[in-house]
């Protein structure tokens, strides 16, 4: 019995924690007290014997071991060590908040679901996950950034290259039929709106431009794509034929906008010289990295949010088109349409809301929110409010445009 206990425990702490044990296994599992041969065959910590304990005491069944396997995979925080002073060794007991995450895994945590999963879902309920693991794990979906970008730059090789992106996996088949049903009764190539977009009636990218593209960026820098390139990216993502100003802006008028410094915010490869240069994947280690958890935890709460909020609008959209009065919701898509927003709403609707996802996500807004921020300080006269209006960014995303504190 002596055996299940860490050493340098005192005697009387092992043989409270084998009695805590033996109760545990008689209570909950139903083995007649006298059994020995049916005890753990490793040693678990008093700590760890508490913890099964609570655990079973709030309906969840787990063995001492399956608390030790989840420690082994970064999950559970390691036990702390007491004194018991005058020589009596010392005892294990859980760390802080320890009990409601090893309750939580009991709860959730089945075959096949990955501890990167795992870890991710507890922390954003703000249960005690180790930093270390919290960190590993967004840093292990950056590695899905890269494979996406992959397949869409492959995907399509060798079929029609007319064919365009706006048709295409990039935007879902539940946008492109919320597009068609409103392109039925709205002109979304006013003429009024056209003579405000330089660039309408440029052509689309096909999807493996569009990945070709992404994945340039990828390997050399954000700031090496020019201008031309990401509107055309944006207005892949539009409706067919929909004038977009902004877009328009951002490629004919960007150019000749100035810093605090008076230098251009253009670069010599015409791209935008704020955004970072080098490996954007090492940018997004980095985020991960050195992001303060408390923050990281709030863009992952924004992040489900909009998804929430993407799959809300779709679901008033096509409501009030079922009914034949549009309204509120269908201008909402209009604006979103014709601004920056259409990115967001479309990448929302595509992931599946997988921890994966919300966990890009969460990095790329902690993105935005950096180069709005850098922004704020350099531009002293950027209309930042057209940002907050759909137009520019849906409004739940108003807290990344605030000034830092």
């Amino acid at each position: 019995m002596l055996l299940l206990v860490d050493r340098p425990e005192s005697l009387d702490e092992q043989a409270k924690c084998a009695t805590v044990t033996v109760r545990r296994f008689v209570e909950v599992r139903g083995v007649p007290s006298g059994y020995g041969d049916l005890m753990p065959r490793t040693k678990a910590s008093c700590a760890d014997v508490q913890l099964a304990t609570w655990a079973a005491q709030a309906g969840a069944d787990i063995s001492t071991r399956q608390i030790e396997r989840w420690r082994e995979q970064g999950l559970v925080p390691r036990n702390l060590k007491r004194s018991l002073g005058r020589g009596k060794g010392s005892t294990s007991e859980p760390a802080p908040g320890a009990a409601d995450l090893v309750i939580w895994l009991a709860r959730h945590a089945r075959p096949g679901r990955r501890p990167t999963d795992l870890a991710l879902a507890a922390f954003s309920e703000g249960l005690a996950v180790p930093e270390l693991t919290v960190r590993k794990a967004f840093a292990a979906v950056i590695g899905n950034v890269n494979a996406t970008v992959g397949r869409f730059a492959t995907a399509h090789e060798g079929t029609n290259p007319r064919r365009a992106v706006a048709s295409s996996t990039l935007v879902p088949g539940r946008i492109r039929r919320i597009d068609r049903a409103i392109g039925a009764i709205v002109n979304t190539a006013d003429l009024t709106l056209a003579a405000l977009d330089s660039g309408f009636g440029t052509g689309v990218l096909t999807s493996a431009e569009v990945g070709s593209i992404a994945a340039h960026a990828l390997r050399e820098g954000a700031d090496s794509i020019d201008l031309g390139a990401m509107a055309a990216i944006g207005r892949s993502l539009l409706p067919k034929g929909t004038a977009a100003p902004m877009l328009g802006l951002l490629e004919f008028n960007t150019p000749t906008l100035r810093l605090s410094d008076g230098s251009v915010v253009s670069n010599e490869e015409g791209g935008l010289g704020f955004l970072p240069e080098g490996d954007f994947l090492d940018h997004l280690h980095g985020l991960a990295a050195g992001t303060p958890l408390d923050e990281l935890l709030s863009a992952w709460h924004l992040a489900m949010q909009l998804s929430a909020w993407a799959i809300d609008l779709c679901e008033r959209v096509e409501h009030e088109l079922e009914v034949g009065t549009p309204g509120a919701a269908v201008e909402e898509w209009l604006w979103t349409s014709w601004g920056l927003g259409r990115s967001w709403l479309v990448s929302a609707i595509r992931d599946k809301n997988r921890p994966v996802d919300i966990a890009t996500t969460t990095l790329m807004l902690i993105f935005t929110r950096d180069m709005v921020r850098w922004l704020r300080q350099n531009v002293a006269d950027g209309r930042f409010d057209l940002l907050s209006h759909p137009i520019g960014l849906p409004r739940l995303l108003a807290p990344l445009l605030a000034p830092q504190a």
